[in-house]
């Protein structure tokens, strides 16, 4: 705790807990936000563990992960389970969280790169239970398609971490690189762990663009290309069907297209002309990929 304090705190800032500088040309801050009362040697967390004998495994897939994969990953943490002697019983739930078991615990939503497990044990020995989670924690890490992450109720109210860090600013690649140093130093301070940085695995976008001189020569608006862009990715909703028992289904209308949509698929679309001709996308499109961050948030930890 004493080394974020200090490294927060080294030059003086308009906030508590806050950092203030400029770099690359911008304005930036750094926040950090330490749930904990007291000072120096007497200095807890707020947020305490309670002993009982239940506890939560989530686990955090890359986004765009399938359902299979997910799914084996699942079945890695069950795998474990199976051979801890302590584990009384477990549940677990594929593509969204657990009902609400706790009352500072929140459901995830629904999402096909998460599974989550609640897991009941026998007995909580104070002397043996919290090493053998570590053992277990450790054994999870180990897997190498996803996050795994064992977590013990605490009591208090609903936080994200006992120390949350907050990069701010214009520059996103500064806020990048900040993140980054933030990450590593909390990952080397003594007693966290779980340390997330939403920004370190960046997201590809895909941008299309129309050229649009060609486009006017050939008659085809703009409204029409992004519709049938739309047609060979997502598809479009037509209606609905329901079934005898009752139940609804949308209809959607979309290109042939394998397990998931991929760059063929942008290839061969045809988009439609004021003259009732077609044409073909790679005709009057440019393609160009982006590095975006995947969300920005901040940086967080758990220390026990």
């Amino acid at each position: 705790m004493g080394v974020i304090h200090h490294t927060l705190q080294a030059r003086p800032a308009p906030l508590p807990g806050a950092a203030q500088g400029h770099c690359g040309g911008g304005h930036w801050w750094i926040a950090a936000v330490v749930c904990s009362v007291g000072a120096g040697d007497r200095q807890q967390l707020v947020s305490q563990k309670q002993i009982r004998r239940s506890f939560l495994v989530t686990v955090e897939a890359p986004n765009g992960t399938s359902f299979a994969e997910t799914d084996r990953a699942l079945r890695f943490v069950e795998d474990s389970l199976r051979h801890m002697p302590d584990v009384k019983s477990w549940f677990a739930n594929l593509g969204h969280g657990n009902p609400q078991v706790y009352y500072n615990v929140a459901a995830h939503a629904d999402s096909l790169n998460y599974a989550e497990v609640f897991v009941q044990l026998k007995e909580y020995s104070t002397r043996h239970t919290p090493g053998r989670l570590d053992e277990l924690r450790a054994q999870l890490a180990r897997y190498p398609s996803a996050h795994i992450y064992v977590k013990e109720f605490v009591n208090g109210p609903a936080i994200a971490a006992p120390i949350a860090i907050r990069v701010i600013g214009p520059d996103l690649d500064v806020i990048d690189s900040l993140a980054g140093r933030v990450e590593r130093i909390m990952t080397d301070t003594p007693g966290t762990r779980d340390v997330k940085n939403p920004l370190k695995v960046a997201r590809t976008n895909l941008k299309l663009e129309i050229d649009s001189l060609k486009a006017s020569r050939l008659g085809v608006p703009t409204v029409e290309f992004d519709r049938a862009v739309r047609l060979s990715v997502a598809g479009v909703p037509a209606g609905t069907f329901k079934d005898q028992s009752g139940e609804q289904y949308d209809i959607v209308v979309r290109t042939p297209i394998g397990a998931r949509a991929d760059l063929d698929a942008l290839q061969e679309v045809r988009i439609p002309s004021a003259a009732g001709r077609c044409c073909l996308s790679r005709s009057l499109r440019h393609c160009s990929s982006r590095r975006l961050p995947r969300r920005l948030r901040g940086t967080t930890a758990n220390a026990w």
